[in-house]
This record gives C-alpha cells, sequence and structure tokens, in this order.
C-alpha cells in the first residue's frame, strides 16, 4: 500500500511539473465545466488558479481533482485521486472514445478540450459554461454559477 501511494505521489508530481503544462496562454481555459442535459444529477466541475478542482453537487467523493492544461495541444489533464475500481473501469472503456488516455495508476485522465469543447467525466458530458442554453444553466447547481463571460 505504500508503494502504491508512493507511486500515486510521483504520477502526480510527474504531471503536475510538465515544462509548458499548467499555462493557458493563448486560450483560455474555462474554469466551470457544468454537466449538460441528464437524467442524471447536476453538477459541475470547477477548476481553481492554483491546479486544483472540485466537483460540485454530485461526485465530491472524487475531489480533490488536480488539473494541468497544455495550451498549445488543447489538452486537459485531470489527477483523480480518488477514483473507485468502477470508475478505473468506467476511464479505461472510454480511452480513444472520450478520452485520449487514461493512466490506470496515476488515475490520470488526458482530452482534448479544444476539439470537442467538452470534458468527459464517468459516463456524463460537462460543457463550458458559456456554451449552455438558459435552461441547462438554471438547472445547475447553485454554487456552479458564476458570471457570464468570465
Amino acid at each position: 500500500m505504500r508503494f502504491r501511494c508512493s507511486l500515486l505521489i510521483l504520477g502526480i508530481l510527474s504531471v503536475l511539473t510538465r515544462p509548458g503544462l499548467g499555462q493557458a496562454r493563448g486560450s483560455p481555459l474555462p474554469r466551470t465545466w457544468i454537466v449538460g442535459p441528464t437524467e442524471g444529477p447536476a453538477f459541475c466541475l470547477i477548476l481553481d488558479r492554483n491546479y486544483t478542482g472540485r466537483f460540485v453537487g454530485a461526485f465530491t467523493r472524487f475531489n480533490p481533482v488536480h488539473w494541468t492544461f497544455d495550451s498549445t495541444k488543447g489538452e486537459l489533464s485531470l489527477v483523480l485521486p480518488q477514483l473507485d475500481s468502477a470508475s478505473v473501469s468506467r476511464f479505461r472503456h472510454a480511452t480513444g472514445q472520450s478520452l485520449i488516455s487514461f493512466d490506470t495508476l496515476t488515475h490520470t485522465t488526458v482530452q482534448n478540450v479544444v476539439l470537442g469543447e467538452t470534458i468527459w467525466f464517468n459516463g456524463y458530458t460537462l460543457f463550458r459554461q458559456s456554451a449552455l442554453g438558459t435552461k441547462e444553466y438554471a438547472a445547475a447547481p447553485p454554487a456552479c454559477k458564476v458570471k457570464r463571460g468570465s
């Protein structure tokens, strides 16, 4: 168990310290991503400026999230250390479809948020706040609603 925790920490550090990552120069990365129309739970992912993030409304058991953004490739990496085995299986199966890659050991997902303009998470599609219609935005949890345009 200690060995696995050490490997997880090393994996997280290697993702967070890659050169050129984290800076969203040239193409700003939206910080609030809200689940689209769904019969499932209303939730969002908020990416903070200190490269941590959190789920609000649902999936809070997976908090905290660590993230980096490679603006040259348009790739967002999310490190999700709290994933359970069922979620790991879902992420592995989504690789090559909804995700560019998923590292099972470090629980790191990589997805292109410039081309698709969405984030896939555990079977749900999250959209940039600005891409949601009025009805979808109204259904979002209050903590997910930041001033439009920011």
